[in-house]
């Protein structure tokens, strides 16, 4: 679903191109043991935010995040997570 030269922007941190993103999406399930639940989702002219509740074994869990997805061509291209 990402494209090649895909940015997720995470905790500070930004995670390019699919072996880092795949990298980064199992490194944070093993951290923290994390489930999601989306909340709601919708979209804008250069956007796409869905609004997840996330809870695992970190502080302060559950706690609900926005995810802002910039698409193109059919792939993501930018994820920014940010509360």
């Amino acid at each position: 679903m990402f494209a090649p030269d895909a940015v997720v922007h995470d905790e500070a941190h930004d995670h390019v191109g699919r072996p880092a993103i795949r990298q980064w999406v199992q490194d944070t399930i093993d951290r923290y043991a994390t489930q999601f639940v989306v909340e709601s989702a919708s979209d804008s002219a250069d956007a796409t935010l869905v609004v997840v509740r996330l809870s695992g074994s970190f502080p302060g869990s559950p706690i609900r995040m926005r995810f802002v997805f910039q698409l193109a061509e059919g792939t993501i291209t930018h994820l920014d997570i940010k509360p």
